[in-house]
């Protein structure tokens, strides 16, 4: 819970029901979000679909939130490069 929602060149988002409520590109780099963070905001809310989005340029991850503290990988690609 940790890690940063993150990946530098590229764009890593948290949506809840598709609709973004964090991006790494509006944020500075000393108030980019952790899990921890979404994690945070999601317990407030938890009857939705949450989920964390890292897109880079030579893979992208994409996590769903599937209860208290799990968020479960669920599509992996190939990047945008």
């Amino acid at each position: 819970m940790n890690a940063l929602i993150a990946v530098g060149f590229g764009d890593a988002t948290v949506t809840k029901n598709g609709e973004e409520v964090y991006s790494e590109n509006t944020h500075d780099e000393e108030n980019l979000w952790s899990a921890q963070d979404a994690e945070n905001l999601a317990k407030q809310d938890p009857d939705n679909d949450w989920r964390i989005h890292l897109e880079a340029p030579l893979g992208d991850r994409h996590y769903q939130r599937q209860g208290d503290g799990h968020w479960v990988l669920y599509k992996r690609g190939m990047g945008f490069a």
